[in-house]
């Protein structure tokens, strides 16, 4: 899965990463007790700095919606 995300941050378009966004979601929530610290970590939530990963805010809704 980590390497799944990392071929998705590194599309070259929003329109492109958004589509393969939209195809691994479903698994990491499927699945969240097995991807709970990969999206923990793409979601920088232990980070203090920004981060220029793209997927960090899809990551943060995710792990923020799983937690509530």
């Amino acid at each position: 899965m980590q390497m799944i995300i990392q071929a998705i941050e590194e599309q070259e378009t929003l329109k492109a990463m958004e589509f393969y966004w939209g195809k691994a979601k479903p698994l990491l929530i499927q699945d969240f007790k097995v991807h709970e610290w990969t999206i923990y970590y793409w979601s920088l939530q232990d980070e203090q700095v920004k981060s220029d990963w793209r997927i960090s805010p899809y990551m943060t809704t995710l792990w923020t919606s799983k937690m509530i």
